[in-house]
């Protein structure tokens, strides 16, 4: 399916943290998928919203590998970019992830993401996890649909 057609009538959309690893890294495969979707969210076409949690999960890599530059790279594009907001894990978000978790058996860190990009009110969620598309509460895209 085009891109164009799968965000159709997207204006804010949900990003797991595999596509944001996917762009910064430039994945082999998923780098050509993915892109125009950040480069959306860059230009301001699409508002992007993250969990916080993304920034942890994107950190720990080049901190482990010591790639001060990719961390760097990490940190200002998660929270400097004006057109994506990076919204904390707080009680509201702990309670709708609880839910998902406790009627999906998601892990924990599915429950979050999916918890803040509805709570954000986005009208899609972009992961890698195609299982996660068995959630309802907000339409959930795998990056091999786009």
């Amino acid at each position: 399916m085009a891109l164009s057609a799968v965000l159709q009538g997207v204006q804010r959309i949900g990003l797991d943290t595999a596509p944001l690893i996917y762009v910064f890294e430039r994945h082999p495969v998923h780098f050509v998928q993915v892109e125009p979707v950040i480069a959306a969210i860059d230009a301001g076409t699409l508002r992007g919203v993250a969990s916080s949690l993304a920034l942890l999960e994107t950190l720990v890599g080049p901190i482990q590998s010591g790639d001060t530059v990719l961390a760097d790279t990490y940190r200002r594009a998660l929270t400097l970019a004006p057109n994506l907001e990076l919204v904390p894990v707080d009680d509201r978000v702990a309670e709708l992830a609880a839910t998902i978790r406790a009627q999906h058996r998601f892990k924990t860190p599915d429950a979050i993401h999916l918890a803040t990009a509805v709570l954000a009110r986005a009208d899609m969620f972009l992961t890698n996890d195609a299982q996660l598309r068995a959630f309802t509460g907000i339409r959930v895209v795998a990056v091999s649909e786009l």
